[in-house]
């Protein structure tokens, strides 16, 4: 998949960069891919984590160690580095 098809969110967390849009892709320091990927459209079973699409992430940015995903309108969505989400938070 072409990553720039889409309007695409790039940050920067311990010496890797990540490339979201339809999913998030991790690349090393160097922008080689490493072969981690995390589709936002394959189901989720976690009572932290989605079920179904993300389709209103309206912000995409490191938090600590971890990568934070607002989706509009009202949740935060938190995972670490292995693509595993660890919170979840209501902004109500």
């Amino acid at each position: 998949e072409d990553i720039y098809v889409h309007v695409a969110d790039i940050v920067y967390l311990n010496n890797h960069f990540y490339g979201n849009a339809s999913k998030i892709i991790e690349y090393d320091d160097r922008g080689k891919c490493t072969g981690k990927e995390l589709s936002w459209y394959a189901q989720k079973t976690m009572d932290t984590a989605p079920v179904g699409r993300m389709v209103n992430k309206v912000c995409f940015a490191p938090a600590g160690e971890n990568l934070m995903f607002y989706n509009f309108p009202d949740t935060v969505y938190f995972i670490n580095t292995d693509y595993e989400f660890v919170a979840k938070r209501s902004m109500m």
